[in-house]
């Protein structure tokens, strides 16, 4: 996402993600169902911050104290989305 608008926004923010589907659907030419958006938002867990960390293999640093408030952040949005 080098060179874009999304580079602006901290990449650990629910802002960022939903700018990250806006640009992604403008690329693909299509948009990401916002029901399915909430079907996979669902699925978070308390576990998520347990695993995800070994999941990169550290090639990446992972805020794993704000990822729930960041989820829930990206839920409202997502519901907002749904109407």
């Amino acid at each position: 996402m080098s060179g874009t608008a999304a580079s602006t926004l901290p990449s650990c923010s629910a802002a960022w993600a939903e700018q990250f589907r806006t640009l992604y659907e403008a690329a693909a030419g299509r948009t990401v169902d916002p029901w399915w958006a909430l079907v996979a938002l669902l699925r978070f867990s308390d576990d998520w911050p347990s695993f995800i960390p070994t999941q990169v293999n550290g090639l990446i640093s992972v805020d794993t104290e704000g990822m729930a408030a960041r989820v829930d952040d990206l839920l409202a949005m997502t519901l907002r989305r749904l109407g």
